[in-house]
């Protein structure tokens, strides 16, 4: 629990909005309630300073983090959320935008919304290969098409995000093994 240490006491979450972001994903990865308490102390700050690029990665992770728990309809809302803060105040999208329409997309095929998560994918640019953004996509692309029934293209796609994951093995944050397998 050498996250949990790292983000005691606050001072993690009040200097730098990403490292405490980045602490927290492994909490969430692991199904741990602090991950929740910690996303929640990450937003009250972001609001506290009026970051809005803070308050968009807060909807984005509590959103992720949601969608890990099971609790759809939270994360989908979080995440829809996340794409309007960054419209609203015109964030860059070159990072931000990406990552919730990703982990979006998953939300909508698990809750059988299945052309609209394919409508936002098909309008998904490919960051560079490699790029966490790029897994990302890769892992929600092959969720759609599993779920699509397209499954000599999600064979193929697999390959793919084994090329774009490289190192990263994580079974739940990269599962293109699993999602292989299926």
């Amino acid at each position: 629990h050498t996250e949990i240490t790292a983000l005691e006491g606050g001072e993690l979450l009040a200097a730098d909005g990403l490292m405490s972001i980045v602490a927290t994903g492994p909490l969430a990865l692991a199904d741990l309630e602090e991950a929740v308490v910690m996303l929640e102390a990450y937003r009250a700050e972001a609001h506290r300073q009026g970051a809005a690029f803070r308050i968009a990665g807060a909807q984005i992770w509590n959103g992720y983090t949601q969608y890990l728990r099971g609790e759809l309809g939270e994360a989908e809302s979080e995440l829809r959320a996340s794409l309007e803060t960054v419209a609203l105040w015109g964030l860059p999208t070159h990072s931000s935008a990406r990552t919730p329409s990703s982990f979006l997309a998953e939300v909508l095929v698990e809750r059988g919304a299945v052309g609209e998560a394919r409508a936002l994918l098909d309008t998904a640019t490919s960051p560079p290969p490699g790029s966490e953004r790029m897994i990302l996509l890769d892992r929600a692309r092959m969720r759609l098409l599993l779920a699509e029934g397209r499954l000599e293209e999600a064979l193929a796609h697999a390959d793919v995000y084994e090329l774009h994951a490289g190192w990263k093995c994580h079974p739940r944050y990269v599962p293109w093994r699993s999602l292989k397998a299926q």
